[in-house]
């Protein structure tokens, strides 16, 4: 099926290289795909294979060493590549986001989910404290997280 012309997300030749003293060792080589609106993805494979990287390159989060070595990713016409830090964090988290393998990664044990969820909407939107909080609570409720009502902030 060609997503060509519909295509949310176009990832064109993308390789990621780490720089080492010895010289740049490849990651990632190659990868394109094209995502429409709707569409879900895996990328499946073994460990070390390079999922990962390729989730980080798409949200421009790649760590030093590591960088984008070529290659283009554009979400709605739009090369991420080439974008500010600051217009990326306007995109990342609120049009993109990122499921980690590891939830260690982006969720804090101190604090309930209910309270990161609202600070991460008020993070995007403007909205009230009490408006972020019904919208992750019933977000909460969809998912049939047991209590929902219990994650509120406290």
């Amino acid at each position: 099926m060609n997503h060509e012309s519909s295509a949310l997300l176009q990832v064109r030749d993308l390789c990621v290289d780490f720089k080492l003293r010895t010289g740049p060792l490849p990651a990632v080589r190659h990868v394109s795909f094209d995502l429409a609106k709707g569409e879900r993805m895996g990328l499946v494979g073994e460990s070390g294979a390079g999922k990962s990287v390729t989730g980080f390159a798409l949200l421009n989060l790649v760590s030093k060493p590591g960088h984008i070595a070529s290659g283009s990713i554009l979400f709605e016409g739009q090369d991420l590549v080439a974008l500010s830090p600051e217009a990326m964090r306007q995109i990342r988290g609120n049009r993109i986001a990122m499921i980690f393998q590891d939830p260690m990664m982006t969720l804090n044990p101190v604090l309930t989910i209910g309270t990161q969820m609202v600070e991460t909407l008020q993070a995007h939107f403007p909205m009230s404290t009490a408006e972020a909080e019904a919208w992750a609570r019933e977000k909460r409720r969809q998912v049939a997280i047991p209590s929902p009502e219990k994650g509120r902030r406290q």
